[in-house]
Order: C-alpha cells, then structure tokens, then sequence
C-alpha cells in the first residue's frame, strides 16, 4: 500500500523505541524522540520501571529469555 502526504499515517511518530539486547545479561536501551531526535533515555537491565504515554509499564527483562517464564 501507497502512502500520500494526505494519508493520516504518515503523521504517526514513535515517541519511544527500545534496543533489546537478549544476550546475558539481558539489557535494553530506551530512546524517546525529542524535538525531532531520538536521546538516549537510559539503559536497563533486570526488573525495568518506565512511563510511557503517562502510563507505568513495568518490565521483567530476565523474564524474556527465561524458559520458566514463557507460559
């Protein structure tokens, strides 16, 4: 599918993007987009704790690569 300029979508931006790295330790850099830039917003490992769109989001990085956690 084409996008235009009149198309909504090509409005749309990614606020935050995050780098997963699943190798151990398992660890991810968060990046938000201010003023046109994305700026490193920290980096993690473990048990993350961020806000997101004013909302808690809590993250068991571990947990992503733990078989016991896949259910």
């Amino acid at each position: 599918m084409r996008e235009s300029a009149d198309d909504p979508r090509s409005e749309l931006v990614i606020e935050h993007y995050w780098i997963v790295d699943l190798d151990p330790p398992v660890s991810m850099i968060a990046y938000r987009l201010i003023d046109g830039d994305y700026e490193n917003f920290g980096e993690y490992s473990g048990t993350v704790e961020l806000e997101v769109a004013g909302a808690p989001v809590k993250l068991d990085l571990s947990a992503l690569v733990d078989p016991r956690a896949q259910r």
